[in-house]
């Protein structure tokens, strides 16, 4: 019994880490500062075209005024710069994915178990649910204004 216990559990850990092997690659991290802060970089073990891309994106000024702008979150820069600068747009967003697919994922779960409650449980909740995954605030004020108050 104990080396069938054994033999499940060290099966558990071999998938697990091959799953962490996806996600999460075992190279040098620091060769991806680049994917962060492109204006900042000082080398990178890119190929030489994603390397001139690198050098003419990093001396773009007004590039580093949209980075530096709170707003833009870096994977809204990435997809700024992917009609300039395609190689080196796709090569972060590969870099970058696996992390907002994850945080997606367990942010949609959530939502999605809130809404399924015994009191709202709908067979089609994808209207509600790309409402609450939706970053865009509603105007409540801009819709409320055309309408008549009832006195």
């Amino acid at each position: 019994m104990l080396k069938r216990v054994t033999g499940v559990i060290r099966q558990h850990l071999t998938s697990l880490v091959e799953y962490f092997d996806k996600y999460f690659m075992s190279e040098d991290i620091e060769a991806f500062d680049w994917t962060h802060n492109p204006f900042q970089c000082a080398s990178s073990e890119l190929t030489g075209r994603a390397q001139d891309e690198l050098v003419e994106l990093s001396s773009n000024r007004t590039l580093q005024i949209k980075f530096d702008n709170p707003a833009t979150d870096i994977c809204s820069f990435w997809c700024i710069v992917s009609l300039e600068y395609p190689l080196l747009s796709a090569l972060a967003v590969k870099i970058l994915i696996p992390f907002s697919t994850t945080y997606l994922c367990t942010v949609s779960f959530s939502a999605l178990t809130a809404m399924k409650t015994k009191y709202r449980s709908r067979m089609n909740v994808e209207d509600d649910l790309r409402v609450c995954l939706s970053k865009s605030s509603a105007r409540i004020d801009m819709l409320c204004k055309p309408k008549q108050h009832h006195l």
